[in-house]
């Protein structure tokens, strides 16, 4: 019996794109890196923040590029609606120059670099996650794909996140990205309860403010399953356990302005059912965990010293940007710090400053600052603009992600780590995405469609 294999399997280059494009979704924090170029940094010692790492991400993206590349060279012929109808016009209107736009403030702040290679490693690095952006913008994986691995990789962020705390250390898993992180640690983020010190939840991220950042995504993506996909109630608990478990104060405002923004908007009415089983799974975890003190703790105790530190970055970062208008070059921020610090200056606190937008006006310029706020006031009108739509579903969703994109643009305010890292990088993208993916249906699409739009 003669049988082609390849066409049982209806094998093709382009289903293999498909597939390693959720790969890399799924797996975007479970990243082991490893250190391609080192900076000079002048204090001799090793500086997080003046390296470039790659990680399975970066060689997962190469292979989509390989398997899109022999798609568009063999597979054009296939009707398939992404290699006929691929654009690379992000959007009608000045949205899309504006991305572009931003793009070459990135290129541009390359020359202005005190370290040319770091600069372009991390301009490659960008030009890496916009690719991703405007793959999935064209649909090479479908909206509901990319939200049903993000709320896959969730869960699993959930579950190393119980035994950490559980452990109270670093759980060995090394080969996924996990950071070798216990109590007994210095510069680990923990808290201080009397003589005793307890470790906030890093699941595979390098830091739990990065990981609260995803729980707040989750939340977004969870509403809009529950509302849209009629998803149990029970998808909301591993978002209630990134929150809880990370500590982070940042991600608590967050979440409250989030829900906050959703009941302004007006459409979402109390909910009576989801705020008891909310409160009824925070008190079954505070209980189980014996959280309540530790909350308390990070609730109404302030540590001055670190927001004094805080405050200094702050300053340092505004003094760098008016010295440098036109940006000191992605990725060198902490490399240009010491020419505008004191001599005692501590070497653990060459940091970047810890505000996305004074950090990128003094890497990319004012102007990429600027072009970036330009993007968000676009998505912000095209948002407000469907929340008034008499088309409920588009409504809804048009709410739901402008609580998102306020939430994260207001965490924004208080780290570095959507500009410095490549998860919360990946974070911001695919809060962009969605929120750029929020239009309505066409009119021939069957109104039964549109209920789960």
């Amino acid at each position: 019996m003669n049988i082609n294999f390849w066409k049982i399997q209806k094998f093709s280059f382009l289903k293999i794109a498909r597939i390693l494009m959720k790969i890399l979704v799924f797996t975007f924090a479970l990243q082991p890196a490893f250190i391609i170029y080192k900076s000079r940094f002048f204090t001799g010692l090793l500086n997080s923040f003046t390296v470039f790492s790659l990680s399975w991400f970066d060689f997962n993206f190469l292979l989509v590029i390989l398997a899109l590349g022999l798609a568009f060279l063999f597979e054009r012929k296939n009707n398939d609606h992404f290699l006929n109808n691929f654009r690379w016009k992000i959007n009608e209107g000045w949205l899309g120059v504006l991305f572009w736009f931003f793009l070459l403030i990135m290129i541009a702040s390359v020359f202005f670099a005190t370290d040319k290679i770091l600069a372009i490693l991390n301009l490659l690095r960008w030009t890496e996650l916009f690719l991703i952006f405007l793959f999935l913008k064209n649909q090479l994986i479908s909206k509901e794909e990319v939200i049903k691995m993000l709320l896959y990789a969730l869960a699993l962020q959930a579950i190393l996140v119980v035994f950490q705390f559980i452990k109270q250390s670093w759980l060995g898993l090394k080969w996924i990205g996990e950071p070798d992180v216990n109590t007994n640690m210095f510069n680990v983020a923990k808290i201080n309860l009397g003589t005793e010190k307890w470790l906030r939840a890093y699941g595979t991220f390098a830091h739990p403010n990065i990981l609260s950042a995803f729980g707040i995504l989750g939340l977004a993506l969870v509403i809009r399953q529950t509302l849209f996909k009629q998803k149990k109630l029970v998808y909301f608990l591993p978002v209630i356990i990134i929150l809880f478990f990370s500590f982070s104060r940042t991600a608590w405002l967050a979440a409250l302005i989030f829900i906050l923004a959703l009941f302004v908007l007006g459409e979402f009415k109390i909910n009576w059912k989801l705020i008891l089983l909310g409160i009824g799974i925070a008190t079954f975890i505070l209980f189980i965990f014996n959280l309540g003190e530790l909350v308390l703790v990070r609730l109404l105790t302030w540590n001055n010293s670190a927001w004094g530190e805080r405050a200094m970055l702050f300053k340092i970062g505004i003094k760098m940007v008016e010295h440098n208008l036109l940006g000191v070059g992605l990725g060198n921020y902490v490399l240009v710090m010491k020419n505008f610090v004191p001599l005692d200056f501590s070497y653990w606190l060459y940091q970047p400053v810890h505000n996305l937008y004074v950090l990128m006006a003094a890497e990319i310029g004012i102007t990429g600052l600027g072009v970036f706020i330009g993007i968000l006031g676009m998505l912000f009108k095209k948002l407000l603009k469907f929340t008034m739509s008499k088309e409920k579903a588009l409504s809804k969703e048009a709410k739901i992600f402008f609580a998102l994109l306020t939430a994260i643009s207001i965490m924004g305010l208080f780290d570095h780590y959507f500009f410095t890292n490549l998860a919360g990088e990946f974070i911001l993208i695919m809060v962009i995405y969605f929120a750029d993916s929020v239009m309505p249906l066409p009119k021939d699409v069957d109104n039964h469609l549109k209920t789960v739009y």
